[in-house]
């Protein structure tokens, strides 16, 4: 590895991430993160029964025992410190930029050779590591910690792509696994890997049988990959039946056309693409997000001859944009901003070879004309982050980009009334209600905000419709006990809450509060010992919590 390669490296891994700054202090979200995180004991630890969990898992979908093992290292090092949570990704984040920089070097080279002066390749590298890295569509796979799993899989697929570009063969397929490992969407990598072959390796399809068999132990990690991952597919809140097999179809139809257009114009973004009921009223949308996609694929294989990198690149996009395009829905969205992690990688390596091209010829000006798009897209990951600092923030902007959605506004609802806003979350879960009747969450949060103004037999009814539609759910079991013992109930109430203690032994809300109702009840040794296995759980627990019923 030439110096000037180091270099450029070095400079897209610490510019990584910067525009990433606005949220670096943000505690865990309510979307996800308090469930997975703050809520769940099982990873905290390396014992024999926490690396069996961490390995055995399906928690909320996906198989990812890799990056349950980083959370469980933060554990251990910060404990529920968010912040430290997030530093971690953008680590990792700004060590897949490095990395991505030494793989488009070597695509570069494949590609251009000593046609292309080797500094001018080197600020080609460079270019496709900042697109890649500053780029907004990186803002939620990088500050949401949840999404961990998105920038440790991407460290890997990038480190076993260079290590199968440098011919490292043993090596490559171990760090393939750890991306698989870290995240069931890595099966992407052998169809990069196979698009390289033919472009701008070139040994497609003179040498078909060779590379078949070079690539033969990707695609049977692969497969056992999706085999492990099938599992989790469609378990828990992420199910939605109702998505039948047309409108997945019509959903993945428009993808490829949504994702280039955001690529190349990322305004607008949402932490949360709806899709509205009737879903009809999208079809316009996704008709023009088709065509999109099919003009390009069209316009790619017509020239693929003269541009055969954009074929090789589209197709390598639409690849491994299958497994997040809709064809396998998970929730009632019709896109995500963290499904481009991996799928953009072809289009930031056209366009670092378009730079390396450019800069052959005029290097001030190619020079120029990458500070100044990196200097555009790190403005608007800037901006993009900044509404991740607080919930507030992110789901104000999410409704105002959707205002038909029905899940921003009642994660805003659940925001407003962590904040105090009593009547701003009663509004918002009005509207909820009124978008989709039989939303469980606005249910249950109407019933909290109900017993804090004193309305309890409301707050009961409102509870018990919520439980109707989710039979033994924990937040509305803890809420329910709560109203009971309030109206005098508190032998109801503990048996709700020591049924789900029996049932979920790591709710530490769920254990704090029978902890406080045993010491109302006079039970103080055995409420004590609640108390302490909740705080033990979730240290800042009895700070947030701390009310007897």
């Amino acid at each position: 590895m030439r110096r000037g390669e180091r270099l450029a490296a070095a400079a897209a891994a610490l510019a990584a991430p910067l525009p990433f700054l606005p949220a670096a202090r943000a505690g865990f979200l309510a979307w996800d993160d308090q469930s997975n995180l703050v809520y769940n004991a099982a990873y905290r630890g390396f014992s024999r029964a926490h690396l069996a969990w961490m390995w055995t898992t399906h928690f909320r979908g996906p198989w990812q025992p890799l990056s349950w093992l980083s959370y469980a290292a933060d554990w251990t090092l910060w404990g529920l410190d968010a912040p430290a949570y997030r530093r971690t990704n953008l680590l990792l984040h700004a060590l897949a930029a490095g990395l991505c920089v030494l793989v488009a070097r070597r695509l570069l080279d494949a590609a251009l050779g000593a046609r292309v002066p080797e500094r001018a390749r080197n600020l080609g590298a460079l270019a496709a590591g900042l697109t890649f890295a500053l780029h907004p569509l990186r803002v939620e796979s990088v500050v949401w910690v949840t999404e961990r799993r998105d920038v440790l899989s991407g460290v890997f697929v990038l480190a076993a792509w260079l290590a199968y570009l440098e011919e490292r063969f043993v090596l490559a397929p171990f760090l393939f696994a750890g991306a698989l490992l870290s995240k069931g969407t890595a099966v992407a990598l052998p169809i990069f890997l196979l698009a390289c072959e033919y472009y701008p390796l070139g040994r497609l399809p003179a040498q078909g049988r060779a590379v078949a068999w070079r690539l033969s132990p990707y695609f049977l990690l692969a497969l056992a990959a999706g085999f492990a991952n099938l599992g989790g597919f469609g378990t828990g809140d992420l199910s939605v039946p109702w998505i039948g097999p047309g409108l997945r179809l019509a959903i993945a139809a428009h993808a490829p056309g949504f994702y280039l257009l955001k690529t190349l114009l990322p305004f607008d973004l949402s932490p949360y693409y709806p899709l509205i009921a009737p879903p009809s009223r999208l079809y316009v949308a996704f008709a023009v997000y088709a065509a999109v996609g099919v003009l390009a694929t069209v316009s790619a294989y017509r020239f693929r001859r003269r541009t055969p990198w954009a074929w090789a690149a589209w197709l390598a996009f639409l690849a491994a944009l299958a497994p997040v395009s809709g064809l396998l829905q998970n929730g009632a969205q019709i896109a995500a901003d963290r499904y481009t992690y991996l799928p953009c990688l072809p289009f930031v390596f056209v366009i670092g070879g378009c730079f390396a091209t450019a800069a052959a010829k005029r290097p001030r000006s190619a020079g120029a004309g990458l500070a100044l798009l990196a200097a555009v897209l790190a403005a608007l990951t800037w901006r993009q982050s900044a509404f991740w600092r607080d919930e507030i923030l992110l789901w104000t902007r999410a409704v105002a980009l959707a205002p038909d959605g029905y899940l921003p506004r009642s994660n805003l609802a659940s925001a407003d009334l962590a904040a105090g806003d009593a009547d701003g979350a009663m509004a918002q879960y009005r509207e909820v209600l009124r978008l989709r009747p039989g939303d469980f969450g606005a249910r249950v949060n109407m019933g909290v905000l109900l017993e804090k103004r004193g309305r309890l037999e409301e707050a009961e009814t409102v509870l018990r419709a919520a439980l109707a539609l989710r039979p033994g759910a924990d937040d509305a079991t803890v809420n329910l006990a709560n109203v009971l013992s309030a109206r005098g109930r508190r032998s109801a109430a503990l048996a709700l809450l020591t049924d789900l203690a029996a049932r979920e032994p790591g709710f530490a809300p769920g254990r704090f509060n029978r902890g406080l109702l045993l010491i109302a009840l006079g039970r103080r040794a055995e409420g004590r010992e609640e108390l302490r296995a909740a705080v033990a759980s979730d240290p800042g627990l009895a700070r947030r919590l701390g009310r007897a019923p």
